[in-house]
């Protein structure tokens, strides 16, 4: 029985994505799907057969947005608002809206929503001048996260966003 219809996606960040296909034009579908899945998430682009090749050999996790993305998205905005002389609360601000504007744009999944609030828990740290440990923030976005949503704890793709960060930050330098 359906409970409640979902929210539709505002026009304007379905305007974005049809507008983001429609700039990668000129190159192959497989291609075009696969620059939108690294960049947005949506794989709709990509046929069968590419994501039956890319399952042989292990390369689905190109087209999961997560904390690469997230990272990528406050770099450029950091070095927007430092070129136009923005000092570090400008810099939060900005951060954070940028982050909030890209998890709507790709969607809440759950290793997006992992990558968002762990960025968000360092930008607060280094705008306060204090270190940033990234086990301690992934530590606090997990925590921040199963309070906000208890059904991430039974939830595959979150365990295995966590496994997987948790992972990178202890065996590798």
């Amino acid at each position: 029985k359906l409970l409640e219809q979902a929210a539709p996606v505002p026009k304007f960040i379905g305007a974005i994505r049809k507008s983001f296909l429609e700039n990668t034009t000129g190159i192959s579908k497989d291609a075009r799907g696969l620059v939108a899945g690294i960049a947005i998430g949506d794989t709709s682009l990509i046929s069968e057969e590419l994501i039956s090749q890319m399952k042989t050999v292990s390369l689905t996790h190109l087209t999961a947005v997560s904390g690469a993305n997230c990272a990528i998205v406050l770099a450029m905005v950091y070095l927007l608002i430092r070129k136009l002389g923005g000092g570090r609360w400008f810099k939060l601000l900005g951060g954070l809206a940028a982050l909030v504007a890209y998890v709507y744009l790709v969607g809440p999944q759950p290793s997006v929503l992992r990558a968002a609030v762990m960025a968000t828990a360092v930008l607060i740290s280094v705008s306060l001048g204090r270190s940033s440990s990234p086990a301690n923030a992934l530590a606090l976005s997990i925590i921040v996260l199963l309070i906000a949503d208890p059904w991430l704890a039974v939830d595959y793709g979150f365990a295995l966003s966590v496994s997987a960060t948790l992972g990178l930050l202890l065996l590798t330098k």
